[in-house]
Parts: structure tokens; C-alpha cells; sequence
């Protein structure tokens, strides 16, 4: 495989003929630095971002060592997110066309500072958002309006809190008997 995976990898499995998927990364990162492949390099990055690409490689080598993703190769395509724009709506927009148009990935993994464009704009393009950043907190709504294509692992809409309190209970974090519940603002949903 072109990307340096193991021939584990590169499976029969792979419901894709091409036996290669391709994942979409994102990154809170400078604004001179455009879309690229991994494989492309680093060149002209600053230090941090060198080290975030770093990490995507590593994760990818270990990600495609290990049987890759539903058997297939992940050939990741990375995005720098403009930290200094003066409209993230339209980053947002432009992030979202560049991985889905441009790129045809099968999943996005975002982390720089998309909006509520993310949300509509991937579900629209049918393309699962993993959102580990951004300046939006998807909704209790969001989650049932874009069911299947918005996860948010770091921003837990208050309909999600309940789920947790038994855990914690259970890890001694209340006196006994405790009474629990969960104040939350109107969000307009």
C-alpha cells in the first residue's frame, strides 16, 4: 500500500474496491497551512503543528498495523483549521467541502473551532462528525435532529448527564442516599 501500511491491512474485508478509506482530521492550526495528505509531509508547518501531524501519522500506522478500519487501509486527509479567521461560519463551510467534496472522506474527526454549520453540513453530506473541539456544544436537540452523524464525546448536551450519575455513585463520589440532579440552563431547544 502506497501509505506504508502492513499487507495485514490491506484486507478482503474492505467493502471499498480501492481497499482504502479515506478519514478526515482536523486541527486548530496557523492560516497559511492548507488541506493535505498525510502522506504529502509537514513542510512549512510551525512546531505544533508538526507535532498534531506527527500524532495523526502514528495513529494512522497503528490504526492500519492493526487491520486498518473495517478492513480497509485509512489513508487520513488533514485540515488545518484557520485559527485567525474573522468569519468561523464560512471556515466552517469551507472545512466541510474540502473533506466531503473535495475528498470523499467516511468520517470526520474535528478539532479546531467549527460552529453549528459543522452539524448540518456534514449530516447533510451523510458523513459521521466526531467533534473533539469547536465553539458549539451540539444540543439535546442536535443529537435527535442529526442522529447518527453528530458525536460529541467532549461536549455532553445536558439530556446525556443522567447516564453518568449512577456511575459516579457507584465510584463512591456521593454520601449515601444522595439525591441527585442536574441543573442546566434553557437552550432554546
Amino acid at each position: 500500500p502506497a501509505s506504508g501500511a502492513t499487507p495485514r491491512a490491506a484486507s478482503s474485508t474492505c467493502p471499498d474496491p480501492s481497499g482504502t478509506v479515506k478519514v478526515g482530521l482536523s486541527y486548530f492550526g496557523n492560516v497559511a497551512q492548507q488541506l493535505e495528505v498525510l502522506a504529502e509531509g509537514t513542510a512549512g508547518a510551525t512546531p505544533g503543528a508538526q507535532a498534531v501531524v506527527g500524532n495523526y501519522k502514528a495513529g494512522r500506522a497503528g490504526l492500519n498495523a492493526d487491520g486498518g478500519l473495517a478492513g480497509c487501509e485509512v489513508d487520513p486527509v488533514i485540515y488545518s483549521f484557520p485559527a485567525q479567521s474573522s468569519d468561523f461560519n464560512q471556515s466552517t463551510s469551507v472545512e466541510c467541502a474540502s473533506f466531503t467534496q473535495d475528498n470523499e472522506v467516511i468520517a470526520v474527526f474535528t478539532a479546531g473551532y467549527e460552529t453549528r454549520v459543522a452539524l448540518d453540513c456534514y449530516a447533510k453530506a451523510k458523513t459521521p462528525l466526531f467533534q473533539m473541539g469547536g465553539s458549539y456544544v451540539p444540543t439535546c436537540a442536535d443529537y435527535k435532529k442529526y442522529a447518527g452523524y453528530v458525536y460529541s464525546p467532549v461536549g455532553v448536551a445536558s439530556c446525556r448527564f443522567s447516564a453518568f450519575v449512577p456511575l459516579w455513585d457507584e465510584a463512591g463520589l456521593f454520601p449515601a442516599d444522595p439525591k441527585v440532579g442536574v441543573l442546566v440552563f434553557y437552550d432554546g431547544s
